[in-house]
């Protein structure tokens, strides 16, 4: 029984820079306040952690709390690259157990400057997602009922929304390698929408 549901595990990798609400998207989709959440620019997150829950159809999800990019509020925050090795480290081990990762959720807050990146670093994220384009990674802007108080403020956060994706950066590079695109505002509810479009396939 252990082995099985060992099989049937998914992992679904949460990341983003600081502050963007990985740990709120976390606790949103596990309906708790499981994961410490920020709401400053040092990360409450300092390693991998994880959190299952089980879909109704008897799935088991682990999403994956990670360290957040760009922090630097703290001596020992680490490098955007460093993290990203730390990630895969972590896969690689529940590889070794059989569970299958299944892709990754990349918070970006709609307010914020578009995400920097280095030909390094995108390289280690797409051996870290796989070459099939991408597919299962879904990059969610953030915060948008903290820009939408007025008819104004979605048309300006929707303006920011394309910049973000047209501007040169990780958010650019990884929708134009097939990521998916989705939004975060104060509604928990439409959180599970959310997730990798398969989280139950075999990729």
């Amino acid at each position: 029984m252990a082995k099985q549901q060992q099989q049937d595990t998914r992992l679904v990798a949460v990341m983003g820079e600081t502050g963007a609400g990985k740990s709120s998207f976390i606790n949103a989709v596990l309906g708790e306040e499981a994961a410490l959440s920020s709401d400053g620019s040092f990360s409450c997150t300092r390693a991998v952690e994880q959190f299952e829950y089980k879909r109704e159809d008897g799935l088991t999800v682990t999403l994956v709390d990670t360290p957040g990019f760009n922090d630097y509020g703290a001596e020992d925050a680490k490098t955007d690259a460093e993290i990203l090795q730390m990630i895969a480290e972590f896969l690689k081990t529940q590889y070794d157990e059989k569970r299958k990762f299944s892709g990754v959720v990349f918070l970006h807050p709609i307010t914020a400057a578009p995400a920097g990146t280095t030909s390094k670093n995108m390289r280690m994220f797409k051996r870290l997602c796989g070459n099939d384009q991408l597919k299962n990674v879904v990059v969610v802007t953030t915060r948008w009922d903290e820009a939408c108080y007025s008819d104004e403020g979605l048309e300006e956060a929707e303006q920011s929304e394309v910049s973000l994706m047209e501007s040169e950066g990780l958010l650019k590079d990884l929708k134009d390698a097939g990521a998916l695109p989705g939004r975060r505002g104060g509604n928990p509810s439409r959180t599970r929408t959310r997730l990798p479009p398969n989280p139950g396939g075999d990729g």
